[in-house]
């Protein structure tokens, strides 16, 4: 105990980490230097040195100790990676391509609700999707309304919780040799990293998308009331946004409570288990319902037949600009390998033609590199996932997005929303890709690491 205070305290100023923002903050003013608008680039650098102040102490603050010696310097660095990557996608859409997109649309909300909400009005078109996120971005800047860097900065910020209750969520359910392997994923793969970094849906997504998934973990872990809210929270704020990936997280927690194994690796008595299995059954039959209500998808008629007119709609839609790629909508098992491939990996290195998609391409090729290199071991241990219920929630998680997704036939717009299933992609990969004695997880520090049975190794 002695030992873990001394690497806190240590931890707790990361002097050297002060080097690396200076060196943001002095990237952040030669921007505003160089494009003529070095006043308002001033807020942003403000903004950046706050977070990291803070970052820095939350990752403190985090630390248990299976990870003390390395988690905040871990987080300081990676909070770090998530500012460099925000100012490089404020660069490419402001400055290389001369638009901005839809941040400059929630920028304009913000700015003209933000005085609303300061006077405790409601701002009037807070529908879900894009209004909600309106009038939200309103409500963030009602302490202070920054500049639109000073803005990416924020929501970068805010992504960024989401990657570190993501990160809690896993340290539940795993043993400390797969944490730094995960943290690095979480941190530092570019997708993660850059797509929910501005002003926009994607940033507050994996906000909504971390509650929910601690909230599961801690569920699927020990039970309890306070998980539930967690959830709640998570899936109320991501549905608020985009509901059918909200309605995705509870149907897989709903599967996950149905298979995953006994008593004792869901820490609850059978009959709570199967009361929460109805609960959640009824949670998901809501979101679902309330997503297909959203696309204009009429319940009350041939849902069957207004689904594929809905389906061919998005395949219509999306196979257009440049970035379309042969497919279609997964109709059966057989579809799934070639969604897959398309929507968790592509495009291929030999099917990038610009550096932007480049640099995903050679991204996907690792992560797919990586993922054929340890499917043999992948497959072999799926045997024993029904033991570690939040991997197999994983696992129900990263099929679903493959198949609500194979509708989608452009691979710029492929890129961006993959962001949100490569978390739980990575954890099923580090989680089953290795070889495992067969020994259950230990406890550190009265507090276990995780309910996980799997075989886990504690080799490199």
């Amino acid at each position: 105990m002695v030992e873990l205070e001394r690497r806190i305290q240590k931890a707790e100023y990361p002097s050297n980490w002060m080097y690396l923002v200076a060196l943001v903050s002095v990237c952040v003013l030669l921007v505003g230097l160089f494009t003529g608008s070095l006043l308002s680039f001033l807020d942003a650098v403000i903004i950046a040195v706050i977070g990291f102040i803070v970052m820095s102490r939350v990752g403190v603050s985090m630390a248990k100790p299976v990870d003390s010696s390395w988690l905040p310097a871990m987080v300081a660095v990676g909070y770090l990676a998530k500012i460099i990557a925000s100012l490089g996608r404020y660069l490419v859409l402001f400055e290389f391509y001369g638009g901005g997109g839809d941040a400059i649309g929630y920028q304009g909300s913000g700015v003209q609700f933000a005085p609303l909400w300061r006077s405790f009005q409601v701002p009037p078109g807070m529908d879900i999707g894009t209004g909600f996120v309106n009038g939200l971005t309103g409500l963030i800047y009602v302490p202070f309304i920054p500049s639109m860097l000073g803005g990416f900065f924020i929501f970068a910020t805010i992504a960024f919780i989401g990657q570190l209750l993501m990160y809690a969520a896993f340290r539940r359910t795993v043993r400390p040799r797969r944490l730094k392997w995960y943290a690095m994923a979480i941190f530092f793969i570019p997708a993660i990293t850059y797509w929910p970094s501005s002003i926009g849906k994607e940033s507050l997504m994996f906000l909504g998308i971390g509650l929910a998934a601690y909230g599961a973990s801690l569920f699927l872990n020990r039970g309890g009331i306070k998980p539930l809210v967690f959830m709640a929270a998570g899936l109320g704020f991501a549905g608020a946004i985009r509901p059918h990936v909200s309605a995705l997280i509870i149907g897989s927690l709903a599967v996950t409570l149905v298979f995953a194994g006994g008593r004792n690796s869901l820490g609850m008595s059978p009959w709570l288990r199967w009361a929460a299995v109805l609960a959640v059954g009824a949670a998901s039959f809501f979101l679902v319902t309330f997503a297909l209500k959203e696309f204009n998808i009429d319940l009350s008629g041939d849902v069957g037949t207004e689904v594929d007119e809905f389906i061919g709609t998005v395949e219509d839609n999306t196979s257009k600009g440049g970035s379309e790629v042969d497919g279609g909508a997964v109709t059966g098992i057989q579809d799934i390998p070639g969604a897959a491939l398309r929507v968790l990996f592509r495009p291929l290195p030999y099917e990038a033609h610009n550096a932007a998609a480049m640099a995903s391409a050679l991204e996907s090729a690792l992560i797919l590199i990586v993922l054929l290199w340890r499917s043999p071991r992948i497959i072999k241990n799926l045997r024993y996932i029904r033991r570690d219920p939040y991997i197999l929630m994983c696992l129900v998680m990263t099929i679903g997005f493959i198949i609500m997704f194979s509708p989608f036939l452009n691979l710029g717009l492929l890129a961006r929303e993959r962001s949100q299933i490569l978390p739980f992609l990575a954890a099923l990969i580090i989680q089953l890709g290795w070889d495992f004695p067969d020994k259950r997880a230990e406890t550190d520090g009265g507090e276990t690491t995780g309910q996980s049975v799997l075989p886990i190794s504690y080799a490199p």
